[in-house]
């Protein structure tokens, strides 16, 4: 707005200069009737021009004094309108420079101005915008029932309140969060409409991130096999899994809720029913994690109902970083591995049993060794699934966790603008993923130790009938088998740094007992792994091999370790005969003979000491039993 000038100074001057010649001239009378005082009554020109003259400077001063009144008044409504153009062009800047869109329309909508915000968030210039209506940028998004609300509103002389997705001169989608009020005039009466929008695009995408995010985390959560709980600093329960909602739903509990929202320390403290007495202990340690005396807390509990026997193990850790105290207690069904314990109690006192009443010491030590064999694959197979539990990134999802909970106020900023919040959505898919690979190796090892557990039950069953013959004789693929037995020695070899080559010729399948061939298999493993391990060799190897013969298989198990001297080479076979420390001398003993149950046989072959060893075991095409028989 161009600045205006006003001509009260010009006449303040103006007006005083007059006031001063009526004063000169007020003051040249004076002096004339002072100076001839004894004359000036004498002569009649003098008197009127003295009268004219004082007239004439009391006139002029009258005039003079009302000049400069009318000039204070001017002076003061121009004060007050330059006052007022100061005010207007405050706020006409403040428009100008608004960080919001304004648009100011008539009472029919056409747009008579819009600031410059207007023009950046849009596309659109001044000069496009005004005359048109703001449907102009309408996106077909927003249902006509919000635009005929909007309009009921603003003609009622209301503000209305709301948001547009609207379509930029580009086409672009946006987002605007308006107000829009009417102006009136004196007599109330509606003249036009004044918009305030402000641009929350960046604002809906954060929110739709922080769903994202929260999507994502309740998926992670839900991926996990375990029933899970996130507790509050008090024990009330603020969110579960799909795992614990499927619990709860089996089992009635928690109500239509499935727990969320009550005090999950209150119902493990008054449990009732079977096993309730486990609920106080699992309260005492959640308490104890809550105040900080535990860095982390688990416990192994029965759970059984009356269809089925149950066990769980709970694990309860604590939120890191700062923040509100928050607890996630996860409740893992470790069922499978307790049946499993139970079945291996079980199949030693049926072997001792079984070895007791038949009074044949070797068959039982003979048993015992092949059992240890296999408890020994067991037990690597539970050390790995330990090690795999003891590994899991379940508390870095904890601290993703609390990391949310600990920006809660502005999760929409941080996820947006923080340098940590941009990774989180990755890093929680991320950790999705891993845990789905965490899930699924669990689950292979739990069915390897189900495997481990089947090669006992064969093993003390083929036991049981002494010198019967195996009604487990099946046919099978020999590379088939070799896999089975490498399988059932676990991650020993991994483990242990024993490099494990394969050299297997295809050939015919062939009949035979499973278990009894499994038995032989894994025993040379192992033998051939603790060789290995004792031996000086830098690069430790074990060679696994089948090569076919006109009317037999033959599989070799090779090793690169302590080597087997020559004297011993025609012992090694005989009951009681071991060079281990901790050995027995059951283990080889019982597999030669084995093997010639199966119509097989069972040699070694070393250079001496140092140089490593190999084991053949031979087995024939047509070995018959119980009806069985592989053709030829």
């Amino acid at each position: 707005m161009p600045p205006i000038h006003y001509p009260a100074k010009g006449r303040q001057r103006s007006t005083t200069l007059w006031g001063l010649v009526a004063a000169v001239l007020t003051v040249t009378g004076l002096g004339c009737l002072f100076l001839n005082r004894g004359q000036f009554w004498q002569n009649t020109f003098d008197q009127w021009a003295f009268i004219l003259s004082l007239v004439w400077g009391f006139c002029l001063t009258a005039w003079a004094l009302f000049r400069q009144g009318e000039t204070r008044r001017l002076d003061q409504q121009f004060a007050e309108r330059r006052q007022r153009e100061e005010q207007l062009r405050k706020l006409s800047r403040a428009v100008e420079q608004s960080p919001a869109s304004i648009v100011i329309t008539d009472r029919g909508g056409r747009i008579e101005y819009v600031n410059p915000r207007f023009c950046k968030v849009t596309g659109y210039t001044f000069e496009e915008a005004q005359g048109q209506n703001p449907r102009l940028l309408k996106s077909g998004e927003m249902p006509p029932a919000a635009y005929q609300n909007l309009w009921q509103t603003i003609l009622a002389g209301q503000e209305w309140r709301g948001t547009f997705h609207n379509k930029r001169k580009n086409g672009q989608l946006y987002w605007e969060l308006a107000s829009i009020s009417p102006i009136v005039d004196e007599s109330g009466q509606v003249t036009h409409f004044v918009a305030v929008k402000e641009d929350i695009t960046e604002r809906k995408l954060a929110e739709e991130r922080v769903r994202d995010s929260q999507s994502l985390l309740q998926s992670t959560l839900d991926a996990l096999s375990a029933s899970i709980a996130i507790l509050d600093e008090t024990g009330v329960i603020l969110g579960v899994n799909l795992g614990w909602k499927n619990f709860a739903l089996k089992n009635n509990f928690g109500g239509q809720s499935l727990g969320v929202g009550l005090n999950y320390l209150e119902l493990c403290e008054s449990a009732t029913g079977t096993n309730a007495e486990e609920g106080v202990p699992v309260a005492t340690g959640i308490r104890a994690v809550m105040a900080n005396q535990l860095v982390e807390f688990h416990r192994e509990y029965p759970c059984h109902s009356p269809e089925e026997q149950r066990w769980f193990r709970v694990r309860v850790t604590r939120f890191a970083g700062a923040g509100p105290v928050r607890l996630v207690v996860a409740h893992e069904n470790i069922t499978q591995r307790k049946q499993a314990e139970a079945a291996f109690e079980k199949a030693n006192l049926e072997l001792v049993e079984a070895s007791r009443l038949a009074g044949m010491a070797e068959v039982a030590t003979g048993v015992l060794h092949n059992v240890g064999n296999a408890l020994n694959s067991v037990n690597v197979a539970s050390h790995c699934l330990a090690a795999g539990l003891g590994r899991s990134k379940l508390p870095y999802l904890t601290k993703v966790v609390a990391l949310l909970e600990e920006h809660a106020g502005d999760l929409g900023d941080f996820l947006v603008r923080d340098s940590k919040g941009k990774q989180v959505p990755g890093y929680l898919k991320q950790l999705a993923e891993h845990l789905a690979r965490e899930q699924a190796v669990a689950q292979n090892e739990l069915a390897e130790l189900q495997q481990h557990i089947e090669h006992i039950k064969a093993i003390v069953a083929a036991q049981q009938g002494l010198a019967k013959r195996s009604a487990g004789t099946e046919i099978i693929e020999v590379p088939e088998l070799v896999e089975e037995a490498l399988r059932l020695n676990g991650d020993a070899f991994v483990n242990e740094g024993v490099q494990v080559t394969k050299d297997f010729q295809p050939g015919p399948a062939i009949a035979v007992d499973r278990h009894k061939a499994l038995q032989i298999l894994v025993n040379l493993m192992q033998n051939a792994e603790q060789s290995c391990q004792a031996g000086a060799a830098a690069e430790k190897r074990l060679t696994l091999r089948v090569r076919h013969a006109a009317d037999r298989v033959q599989i070799s198990v090779a090793d690169n370790g302590v080597g087997i001297p020559t004297e011993n080479l025609t012992r090694i076979f005989n009951h009681g005969f071991t060079t281990k420390k901790t050995g027995h001398g059951f283990g080889l003993h019982n597999s030669v003979n084995a093997a010639r149950e199966m119509e097989g046989r069972l040699e070694a072959h070393s250079a001496g000491s140092g140089l490593g060893a190999t084991f053949t075991l031979e087995l024939p095409y047509q070995y018959k039993a119980e009806g069985v028989s592989c053709p030829a």
